[in-house]
């Protein structure tokens, strides 16, 4: 399988899982809020005690409204800081809102299942690469001199190239089994791969990882182990027997860092075995344009740094980078760490395109504009300035705001025309069919004719 394969099957999984949870959460949801409005009498006296803050729409208790509550329905409130639990008086309560209660557990249930099983397929797929780059590694250069199987194992497998298979899926179950920080120092030795985006967030990476061990093992219930082996500031507030807790942010940003970073091991990867590969360029594109429409900065700061480095590429890709970069800064609200760099950063010798981004990065309106006269349409199409988002703030701007209705209205002629060309040149087609029709049936009564005559003398 070649590296754009891998690359491919693994972003294809990242895409199928963020649509899962974006597909059925809302569903679910839909369910809790149709609960809450069919049973909001039963819901009632619970709903007298939230304050809504107009401003905020923060939710309060209101003490006074509690107080009561407790002593009607004999309500006993316990708080250990990670859990909180209601008790009622026996029968305090109608059957209505016990079963309303029920099905709103229930729902609630399912969508901390879907998050758990998200988190689980998502390690998964990120195991799945890293388990493919070391079997990959081995069947390429492994050594299995010093491994060896009993006589029985021999008679069960069969033949030469099965016992090979065996100790090699063995030798991938053994270095998985072993845990993130092996796999990481065993690809770092072996493929020569530097890594070194892993650093800054090996801690965040690790308490994913163990999150996951502990709803595979103990129900999601914090122990020894996962406390032990996860940094300080993640610890925080965590003891053991607390129940641990997947929500929808931590599952997105666990899925953002799971697919930058699997992303950038096969890239570094693909880099490595085939530095001047062009594609590579345009699968980080392919990333872009996707991030892009989603708003995830972080993934195209990641990705354009990558691209921005990759020096077997060409210049225009590497510049490519340095624009969305920079980009990703400014919609982050970091400009200020690079805005130096923009700001004394000389474009002058590369297209208008490239020019144009940078102008846009520089907030520089009338160089903008006047480029802009003379860039569209050769180097910058209508579509881009409409929808690239380092023109979002130029798109503001009154003038550059009349130039794009300008251009629309140019294009909708431009448009029109060639419909109206086209359908001339149909119409002339058809014209011109029909003529040849014409013209064919009339020598096909000729030569029915001359026929005729010939038939007759033969009679004759």
């Amino acid at each position: 399988m070649n590296e754009n394969s891998n690359l491919n099957n693994f972003l294809d999984k990242m895409r199928a899982l963020r649509t899962f949870v974006n597909s059925v959460e809302p569903i679910l949801m839909g369910k809790i809020e149709s609960n809450l409005r069919e049973n909001k009498r039963s819901f009632q006296p619970f709903f007298k005690m939230l304050k809504i803050d107009p401003e905020t729409n923060a939710i309060t208790i209101d003490e006074e409204q509690k107080k009561l509550f407790e002593e009607k329905y004999g309500m006993k409130w316990t708080d250990n800081g990670n859990k909180k639990t209601l008790e009622l008086k026996p029968g305090a309560l109608t059957d209505d809102f016990t079963r309303a209660i029920e099905h709103f557990k229930l729902t609630h249930d399912q969508i901390e299942m879907l998050y758990q099983n998200s988190l689980m397929n998502l390690i998964t797929y990120f195991e799945t690469v890293i388990s493919g780059l070391i079997k990959e590694h081995l069947t390429r250069q492994g050594d299995f001199k010093n491994k060896s199987l009993t006589f029985e194992q021999i008679s069960q497998l069969g033949n030469l190239d099965e016992a090979k298979e065996f100790l090699l899926e063995k030798e991938v179950h053994d270095l998985m089994y072993k845990g993130f920080d092996v796999w990481i120092l065993y690809i770092k030795k072996n493929l020569k791969l530097s890594m070194g985006y892993l650093d800054p967030v090996k801690d965040q990476l690790i308490e994913i990882f163990q999150r996951r061990n502990l709803f595979t093992h103990n129900n999601g219930v914090a122990n020894n182990i996962y406390i032990s082996r996860i940094a300080p500031q993640y610890a925080k507030n965590t003891t053991v027997g607390s129940k641990i807790v997947i929500s929808k942010t931590y599952l997105e940003e666990s899925i953002n860092l799971i697919e930058n970073m699997g992303n950038l091991i096969l890239l570094e990867n693909w880099k490595k075995k085939e530095p001047k590969n062009e594609k590579r360029a345009f699968y980080i594109g392919e990333l872009l344009d996707e991030h892009f429409k989603c708003e995830r900065w972080e993934l195209v700061k990641s990705y354009s740094r990558f691209l921005m480095g990759d020096k077997g590429l060409p210049q225009s890709s590497q510049l490519v980078g340095q624009v969305n970069y920079w980009q990703s800064f400014k919609w982050l609200n970091q400009f200020n760490e690079v805005k130096e760099d923009v700001m004394n950063a000389d474009f002058s010798a590369n297209r208008g395109d490239f020019q144009l981004c940078l102008l846009a990065l520089q907030d520089k309106e009338k160089e903008f504009f006047s480029l802009l006269n003379k860039s569209y349409p050769s180097y910058i199409s209508l579509e881009k300035l409409k929808n690239w988002p380092i023109f979002k703030e130029m798109r503001k701007i009154e003038r550059i705001k009349t130039f794009i209705k300008n251009a629309e209205h140019k294009e909708e002629r431009k448009t029109k025309s060639i419909k109206e060309q086209t359908e001339e040149a149909i119409k002339q087609f058809e014209k011109l069919d029909k003529e040849v029709d014409e013209v064919i049936n009339k020598n096909k009564e000729k030569d029915q004719d001359k026929s005729n005559i010939f038939n007759k003398d033969r009679l004759i």
